[in-house]
């Protein structure tokens, strides 16, 4: 009855000119040049943390660590803004750096043991 509607005619029609299923295509339609737009993914892309304090918890540590790690410069890589006192970090970078770095201070601490 019915054949599948052009997607560049749907492009072009009004959303208030278009039936329930014009719609639904042209979203399919969507959803298929976006895979990332799914919905299978629950997290945000990207983890925004505000402040020494979110980063501890977000990495299981405490503030004086993270504190510690910032004094060093480990975690410069991961700021996303700092204006003032008030610092912004990427939450996975600031993980994936604090790992890096006392995996690397754990490996140090065993080469020094050896000797």
């Amino acid at each position: 009855m019915n054949s599948k509607p052009n997607i560049e005619d749907l492009l072009r029609k009004p959303m208030w000119q278009m039936t329930g299923q014009e719609y639904v295509d042209l979203h399919a339609y969507a959803c298929a040049c976006l895979p990332n737009m799914g919905g299978s993914a629950k997290a945000p892309l990207v983890t925004h943390l505000k402040g020494v304090h979110a980063v501890a918890d977000y990495c299981n540590c405490s503030d004086s660590q993270v504190a510690k790690l910032l004094r060093e410069g480990v975690l410069d890589s991961a700021i996303v803004s700092r204006i003032g006192k008030s610092i912004v970090f990427d939450g996975d970078e600031a993980r994936r750096c604090a790992d890096e770095y006392l995996t690397q201070q754990r490996i140090l601490r065993r080469n020094k043991k050896n000797k």
